[in-house]
C-alpha cells in the first residue's frame, strides 16, 4: 500500500467544500466490524478506516465507524449503511457498502475480488450495475481529485 490517506485529506481540506472526518479506528473496532459484518475489509480500506474513520466532502462522505464504534447502525456508517442495503435492497453479503446516498446511490467493495474492487450496486434492479475503481485505494485517490478540481 502506497497511500497516504492524512496527506490526501490534508489537500482536500484546501478544497473550497465543507469536510469532516468521523477519527480514526482502533484495531479492535475493525475487528468489530469485519465480525458484524461475516466478511474480512481489504487492507487499504481498514488502514482508511483506522486514520481517518471515515466521512470527507459534506453531503457525498464515505461510510466509516463513528467515534471509534463499530456497532453504531444508523446511516453514515458501514455498518448502518449495509445493514441497511441488505435488508432494503437484497444487498449480496459479499458487499460492503462505503457510499449510500439517497438511497439510490450504493457503492460498495466487493470482497469476492482480490482487490476489493469499488462497484455500484443497482438497488433497484438489485444486481451490480458496473466496476468503478480496481482498489479503495483507486477509489479514494479519484475522490479527492474529482473534488479538488
Amino acid at each position: 500500500m502506497n497511500i497516504n490517506f492524512e496527506e490526501l485529506a490534508e489537500q482536500l481540506s484546501k478544497s473550497q467544500h465543507e469536510i469532516f472526518w468521523q477519527g480514526g479506528a482502533d484495531d479492535i473496532q475493525l475487528y468489530r466490524l469485519e465480525k458484524l459484518l461475516k466478511l474480512n475489509l481489504p487492507q487499504t480500506f481498514k488502514l482508511f478506516l483506522s486514520t481517518l474513520g471515515g466521512g470527507g466532502v459534506a453531503d457525498s462522505e464515505i461510510s466509516g465507524i463513528e467515534s471509534n464504534d463499530a456497532t453504531l447502525s444508523y446511516g453514515g456508517t458501514v455498518y448502518g449503511d449495509t445493514l441497511a442495503a441488505r435488508t432494503d435492497y437484497n444487498l449480496p453479503s459479499h458487499l460492503i457498502v462505503i457510499f449510500y446516498k439517497d438511497d439510490d446511490t450504493c457503492w460498495c467493495i466487493d470482497t469476492k475480488s482480490l482487490t476489493g474492487t469499488i462497484v455500484s450496486y443497482n438497488v433497484f434492479q438489485q444486481k451490480i450495475d458496473c466496476q468503478l475503481a480496481e482498489s479503495f485505494e483507486e477509489f479514494f485517490k479519484d475522490y479527492v481529485y474529482r473534488r479538488l478540481q
